[in-house]
């Protein structure tokens, strides 16, 4: 007969030769309601004795270097891990309501209100952070504290840089993915938005049209391109706000599918208006 193998205390060994039934129990080094169960259906749960350290991986050698999850009462969840005697630990924290933490080489910080973002990068100087806080109207802003922010490719080239003092580098070009595209019928009035894009055409057809925009945030340039839909079509009201060069809006093309362009400067409050005309 084989030989049992015993342990330290000379207690023999157990060598399961079926299945282990747990009858909805946990292996436990007490019997109690802690450690490994495995359900009817082959679900597996890992339970502590108290809240808190949930489960946790060692090295066998002096409990140095480990990965750790822990989970509290509300559901808070920390990932840890850490080497080198405690030296060296990096920590991501998932909240419950929604926040997130990320604690290593470079910090990751997210709300729970989902209202900042910062991204920390080896110290607070160096910190860049994303927010709508205190803004009032949903508009994102990036905060860059003594460094510049530097878009670089994959070949280390510089393709954009924003600096410390608000002044924005591209190197090679800005374009808008389309030109948005409108239409006024006869007597309809019509808005453009400016919000959508400053790039804008708008195709007219009949009279008595009016047409009217919608601010963008701040001053900049705007064009739009005015194309005629069957010939003679008149624009008869333009936007108020509008100030045009020598005091009187232009007298558009008449030729079917002729286009206009018409440029515009916005200080903030008028639109200061050009016209460059007959583009057949």
């Amino acid at each position: 007969m084989p030989r049992m193998q015993t342990d330290a205390i000379g207690i023999p060994n157990h060598k399961l030769q079926k299945n282990l039934k747990l009858n909805g129990n946990y292996i436990s080094n007490d019997g109690g309601d802690e450690g490994i169960k495995i359900s009817d259906t082959g679900e597996v749960q890992i339970k502590c004795a108290t809240d808190g350290d949930n489960l946790k991986i060692v090295s066998p050698a002096e409990n140095d270097d480990y990965f750790k999850i822990q989970v509290e009462e509300d559901g808070e969840t920390t990932f840890t891990t850490r080497e080198d005697g405690g030296g060296a630990t990096a920590h991501l924290n998932i909240d419950v309501n929604g926040g997130l933490y990320i604690d290593a080489v470079g910090d990751i910080e997210l709300d729970a209100d989902g209202d900042q973002v910062i991204m920390k990068f080896g110290s607070a100087t160096g910190k860049i952070e994303f927010t709508n806080e205190n803004s009032g109207d949903g508009v994102i802003q990036q905060k860059i504290n003594d460094k510049d922010l530097v878009i670089k490719q994959f070949d280390g080239n510089e393709v954009a840089r924003f600096t410390d003092a608000g002044d924005v580098k591209v190197t090679n070009t800005i374009y808008f993915a389309a030109e948005t595209a409108n239409a006024i019928g006869d007597g309809a009035t019509e808005e453009i938005d400016w919000n959508v894009s400053q790039k804008q055409k708008v195709t007219i057809t009949g009279t008595g049209i009016t047409c009217n925009f919608a601010d963008p945030l701040g001053p900049c340039n705007v064009i739009l391109k005015v194309v005629q839909g069957d010939g003679s079509d008149v624009i008869g009201t333009w936007d108020t706000a509008i100030k045009w060069a020598g005091g009187e809006a232009p007298t558009l093309s008449t030729g079917n599918g002729e286009i206009d362009i018409l440029s515009f400067y916005f200080d903030g409050t008028n639109y200061f208006g050009v016209a460059s005309l007959d583009f057949s």
